[in-house]
This record gives structure tokens, sequence and C-alpha cells, in this order.
């Protein structure tokens, strides 16, 4: 959950799943690849894949008046 003063609060069944959220969280902020269970980041890009930065087309919408905000996409990585 994000709060309007862009705090988040994050809730686990468990003290590790709860580490395991901070610690993925963190990596995210880092700009670090982050996958449980995942060895490296060159098992995800091997393989048959062809990854391509894009922007992905997912309305945003303000959160005072609910109105879509035109021009705002989300950034991502797509396979051809």
């Amino acid at each position: 959950l994000i709060t309007t003063s862009r705090n988040i609060i994050v809730c686990a069944e468990s003290r590790r799943d709860m580490e395991e959220w901070i610690n993925a969280l963190k990596m995210a902020a880092n700009k670090e690849y982050y996958e449980q269970g995942q060895t490296s980041h060159t098992e995800m890009m091997s393989g048959q894949h062809n990854w391509y930065a894009c922007s992905h087309a997912r309305p945003t919408y303000c959160n005072v008046c609910r109105e879509a905000l035109s021009g705002v996409t989300s950034h991502g990585l797509s396979c051809e």
C-alpha cells in the first residue's frame, strides 16, 4: 500500500517474508534485478528471447480528480 505521503506499508505473514520484501525493494531502488530463486540475471536474458526497452501504454490516473493522465506510460522490457 502506497499512502498519499508516499510511504510504503508492507505486511507479511512472517519476519522472513517481510525481510524478503524489504530486500527486493532496496534492490529495486538501486536498479538491481531481483527474483526469488533466480541465480543470475543472465538466465533471464538467455534462450530464444530478444528483449528490448519499451513503453507500455498502461493508463495512469490522477490521485486527486481520478482523470486519466495523457502521455504517462510505464517503461519496461518486452520480447519480440
